[in-house]
């Protein structure tokens, strides 16, 4: 019975200030009874000596942090900290005493006695709440193994404060001197999987910094063995705040990415400080990412421009924090209205233009090639068009692997959209194109719909069994484009190392074994056959194409494409094709005479 009210008051989050509210009051009620005590009434009691002091304490409990942490976690730092700012604040109060009238008649002795009841009262209640959530409650404790990092301290400390976790053992590098008496310690070229099962680990914690082979490591151990892999932050990020919910799971992106991208941060900011930047598709995938990644060079304004206002409104909230240091122009429109294009470059004169405004759905587009023809090249023939009568220093366009040999209309789309760019290379300054692969966690993203299909119980929808895939994280993708943007010079094609190609069947597995299913018992794999425009695997270089390196071995350069007038009077046919609405059948034929690799694939197109 004592158990369940325990559960009840202690499982209940408090805010910060009810404990504030405590040491103050503690504190001002030891102050108020001493002086009772010493002067036998109540008349005569010397208020500024009640109050100042735990004025004074409760301003130095707070700038060394005491209430950063939650006092469950308590541990011997904390205790330091807290012993700490009543020295402090001792010192300050006694100089005071030397000076004010106010406080002449109370010693050193009085100070001295007064400190210790604080101090004493105060440690105990925090030791009180401890032991409280020590003894009592119902909590399922979980064997845990910790992977080792420069953190390792931190976590263990963490751990042993918390009755949710037990540590089995600590995984280290083979080359790690860490020692810890009473914890086992273990290495890669252990035998895990038997340390697993004997210890009946349920959870390894891994650092979110860990690199992805020794990730894929850890992981490979639940072919054998039922355990959750889960990541703690850098200290940077939680040393002041650790909870359990610091904790979060391994999620795919983390085995499908690489190691930390280097930047060459010098070049970037000289680039994009004190900017005014044009974002179009600014509310999407990448255009967010690259406006979260942006904000940490200090452009002096922002604009943001989308014709989906859900998104953009949300991405307006995610933004205010930014908003002293940034101004952010939220600009809810269509590349589409030429009009309002120009009328925005000439209101807010933009010096740099990153467009990733396009509809990039593969299967969609092919039911719907007017309005790929329309949206992708007719809109960044606008684009193009108003950038060339600005001031701008510099034109990045987003384009896909889906450009290169296309099979469907948002490719061939896509490759045409670089070939017009060509169009204006002497007259516009520094106009790039950057080409990547597939992006983890995008809309309508292969991760995504496997993880709703998860959900929902399966089965997970692949359509054939050797289809393959470049992925890139959105972070990635769009740091890859800020460093291309901040390198390029005219006419270049850059082209990202997107590793090695990853097959949809595998990646599925995967996410399947994440989730702690098991492949044909509880989920099934269904193959459905390839889609309309869709290829088996896809390339990031035309046939006539050679790359050369960057200064950034993640960043290659494809030579220029050299493109005659006539190319540039059919893409304009196309365009006035689409707007009268001609069948489908009659675009793609206009578009295969402009781009002759275009080959349909698995489409009703011939």
């Amino acid at each position: 019975m004592l158990n369940k009210y325990i559960d009840i008051i202690f499982k209940k989050k408090y805010p910060r200030w009810t404990i504030m509210l405590f040491d103050f009051a503690a504190t001002a009620s030891i102050l108020l009874s001493y002086n009772i005590y010493q002067l036998d009434n109540f008349i005569t009691i010397n208020w500024p000596f009640v109050f100042l002091i735990p004025f004074v304490n409760f301003l130095f409990l707070i700038i060394l942090g005491v209430y950063n942490t939650s006092i469950r976690y308590y541990s011997l730092e904390n205790l330091f900290s807290l012993i700490f700012s009543f020295v402090f604040s001792f010192f300050i109060v006694y100089q005071l005493s030397n000076f004010s009238v106010l406080l002449e008649r109370f010693t050193t002795t009085d100070l001295l006695i007064v400190y210790y009841l604080c101090i004493s009262i105060i440690i105990s209640f925090r030791f009180f709440i401890k032991i409280i959530f020590k003894n009592f409650g119902t909590y399922k404790t979980e064997n845990v193994l910790v992977y080792g990092s420069e953190d390792l301290n931190i976590i263990i400390n963490f751990l042993n404060q918390t009755k949710y976790y037990k540590i089995s053992g600590i995984i280290n590098d083979a080359n790690s001197n860490y020692l810890n008496s009473g914890i086992n310690s273990y290495t890669l070229d252990d035998n895990l999987t038997t340390i697993i099962k004997q210890n009946n680990v349920k959870k390894i914690l891994i650092p979110d910094s860990l690199n992805v082979q020794k990730i894929e490591f850890i992981y490979n151990l639940k072919n054998s063995s039922k355990f959750d892999i889960v990541k703690f932050p850098e200290q940077s990020k939680f040393l002041d705040r650790l909870t359990e919910f610091s904790l979060d799971p391994l999620e795919i992106e983390d085995l499908l990415s690489r190691d930390k991208i280097s930047l060459n941060k010098k070049n970037i900011k000289k680039e994009y400080y004190d900017k005014r930047i044009l974002i179009t598709g600014g509310a999407g995938s990448i255009g967010s990412e690259i406006i979260r990644q942006l904000v940490k060079f200090k452009p002096s304004e922002i604009l943001i421009l989308d014709n989906s206002e859900t998104p953009m409104f949300d991405l307006k909230s995610e933004l205010s924090s930014f908003e002293e240091e940034i101004n952010f122009h939220f600009i809810v429109d269509s590349i589409l209205d030429k009009d309002s294009l120009s009328y925005l470059f000439k209101k807010f004169k933009p010096e740099v233009v990153f467009h990733a405004a396009a509809f990039k759905h593969v299967s969609m587009m092919e039911e719907n090639p007017k309005s790929a023809i329309i949206n992708n090249i007719l809109g960044t023939k606008n684009l193009l068009e108003v950038s060339l009568n600005s001031a701008i220093s510099k034109f990045v366009f987003i384009s896909s692997d889906k450009a290169v040999n296309p099979s469907s209309v948002m490719g061939a789309t896509k490759r045409i959209c670089e070939l017009y760019i060509s169009k204006f290379f002497k007259d516009i300054p520094n106009i790039i194109v950057t080409r990547f692969g597939n992006v983890l966690g995008s809309n309508g993203s292969v991760v995504k719909i496997f993880k709703d299909q998860i959900s929902s119980g399966g089965p997970l929808t692949v359509t054939h069994p050797d289809v393959n895939r470049y992925f890139m994280t959105i972070p990635e993708a769009s740091q890859l484009v800020l460093e291309a943007g901040a390198m390029g010079e005219v006419g270049e094609i850059f082209v990202f190392d997107m590793g090695v190609p990853v097959k949809i069947s595998d990646l599925a597995k995967k996410m399947i074994k994440l989730s702690g299913k098991v492949l044909d018992e509880d989920i099934k794999i269904e193959y459905i056959g390839l889609r309309e425009g869709e290829k088996l695997y896809e390339e990031l270089l035309t046939d006539n194409e050679k790359l050369k390196t960057s200064y950034n071995p993640l960043i290659l350069i494809a030579e220029k494409d050299y493109v005659d007038k006539n190319t540039y009077t059919a893409i304009d046919e196309l365009i006035k094709s689409a707007k009268k609405g001609s069948n489908n059948q009659i675009l793609i034929d206009k578009m295969r005479e402009i781009v002759e690799e275009y080959k349909p694939l698995n489409s009703k197109y011939s």
